[in-house]
């Protein structure tokens, strides 16, 4: 059967059209390294303490720990409305050691919420939920200047990122906003607060 021109052109189109939304999809794949490292974390041994210009005027932070994280993001939530806004735009479900091997990342479901993550795994998942608890962390990102905003802004589900920074406190008028200092605490309190001075996206 022969097909005239308009046919042929409405062919070419839905053949253009699925190569695009099937790229789309690949695209979103994770193509980063199976392991990565553990963060490296090195304690300040004095206090140290900037303040940083926001919308909402200057906020005053305490350094508590220079940190370098090289991690799959698995997941990113933006926020812009509650009380932290002020200063962390954004948290990042950071995961490094084997977290993302293709395996790992099919059988652990992530989600966030209220500045909290949640994870799941799949019955037949070959990690522990501590296991996760212990190489993944809901990150509470602050840039450290708009140049560095520009660049989490490109962050996505997915992306490789390599960030160094500082692990700080936030000095609010109602009382501090705490960041944690281990991998291997939960609940309230658990989360890491990121200055992020320096960000590498992939």
């Amino acid at each position: 059967m022969k097909l005239n021109n308009r046919e042929k052109l409405i062919v070419i189109l839905i053949i253009a059209i699925s190569a695009l939304f099937f790229s789309q999809l690949l695209s979103k794949d994770y193509k980063g390294p199976d392991y990565l490292p553990n963060p490296i974390q090195k304690n300040l041994s004095s206090k140290q303490y900037l303040e940083l210009e926001t919308k909402a005027g200057n906020i005053k932070v305490e350094l508590v720990a220079s940190y370098e994280v090289h991690a799959g993001v698995r997941g990113r939530k933006n926020y812009s409305s509650d009380y932290p806004s002020r200063i962390s735009p954004m948290d990042l479900i950071l995961a490094w050691g084997d977290l993302n091997q293709p395996k790992l990342i099919e059988a652990v479901k992530y989600r966030q919420s209220g500045r909290w993550y949640y994870y799941n795994l799949n019955p037949d998942a070959p990690v522990t939920v501590s296991h996760v608890g212990q190489h993944s962390s809901n990150t509470h990102i602050i840039p450290a200047n708009a140049e560095v905003l520009k660049k989490l802004k490109t962050v996505k589900e997915n992306s490789v990122v390599l960030i160094s920074g500082y692990l700080v406190n936030v000095i609010f008028e109602d009382g501090p906003w705490s960041t944690s200092l281990s991998r291997t605490d939960t609940g309230d309190g658990a989360c890491e607060i990121l200055l992020v001075e320096t960000i590498t996206v992939n």
